[in-house]
């Protein structure tokens, strides 16, 4: 809980500041590659149990960064929505592709010691935290502009385009979520592991 609020700090920080840097930071200090991983273990050994506790972890992640990210729009409130943070709302095939390739290294250097080094690196090209972050930054956002709005209606809140934002990061992290989990259960698989028998 401690690592992911910090991550989600440091992602929100970087993404209101515009700096690629910090939010590559932010990536490094986030451990939500490893229940994700978890998931995909899970899936190939037909372990119920195990899987259980893996989606428990990414949802409890997925929330807890959400959350920190939104706190972070209420102190962020006057600055425009920078490049950063739009480019986390625009998922596109080209990040489904980083997210597959990404799933297939991380499972590889899990299972290989002599890869091990490779984890950090991967923990930077899936990025997980900062479009969780910008789905709370860009939720404050939206809910900001309802107050700035003449007349507030329903028709005026369901054609309003900023909800769009959070969603389209939400939709970001899903793809990456979904690609690297069934990525890493094929890489598994590969390599050799199999679900029990009674599984």
């Amino acid at each position: 809980y401690m690592l992911i609020s910090l991550a989600a700090m440091i992602a929100s920080l970087g993404l209101v500041v515009n700096s690629p840097a910090v939010v590559i930071g932010a990536m490094l200090v986030a451990p939500l590659m490893s229940p994700i991983i978890g998931v995909g273990l899970a899936t190939v050994l037909g372990d119920a149990r195990f899987l259980k506790r893996s989606l428990t972890a990414v949802l409890q992640g997925v929330l807890l960064a959400v959350i920190v990210g939104a706190i972070a729009g209420l102190v962020t409130l006057n600055r425009p929505l920078s490049d950063e943070i739009l480019a986390r709302t625009q998922p596109s095939l080209l990040d489904l592709g980083i997210a597959l390739f990404s799933g297939l290294a991380a499972a590889y250097a899990l299972c290989r010691s002599d890869a091990a080094g490779a984890l950090p690196g991967v923990a930077i090209a899936a990025a997980l935290v900062p479009p969780l972050t910008a789905v709370g930054l860009t939720f404050t956002a939206a809910i900001v502009s309802l107050f700035q709005m003449p007349t507030l209606s329903l028709t005026a809140v369901l054609g309003n385009d900023a909800f769009h934002l959070p969603l389209g990061a939400l939709l970001l992290f899903t793809t990456n979520f979904v690609a690297i989990a069934s990525a890493s259960s094929l890489m598994f698989l590969v390599l050799g592991f199999r679900p029990v028998a009674t599984r």
